[in-house]
């Protein structure tokens, strides 16, 4: 798996990023899991400016032939 930390949008040279890994759980979809996760990780972490993301697995929980829960891991994040 390749990862690429910082914006796009702003010149990487010489700078040190931080990595983070996180988990996320939604009962509606995956989309909402990772924003749960990075949501969170947003009210806690000082100076967390999210320039990207990457989510790893996805494990989820079926009952009655549908699915119930989503859970995302691995989702990595960087700031500086």
């Amino acid at each position: 798996m390749r990862w690429t930390s910082g914006c796009r949008k702003q010149n990487r040279k010489d700078h040190v990023y931080r990595l983070i890994e996180l988990t996320g759980t939604s009962t509606t979809s995956i989309g909402d899991a990772v924003n749960m996760a990075i949501k969170r990780a947003h009210k806690t972490l000082k100076n967390l400016n999210l320039c990207q993301f990457q989510a790893g697995e996805t494990h989820g929980d079926i009952n009655k032939g549908k699915t119930d829960h989503r859970q995302v891991a691995d989702v990595r994040t960087s700031w500086r």
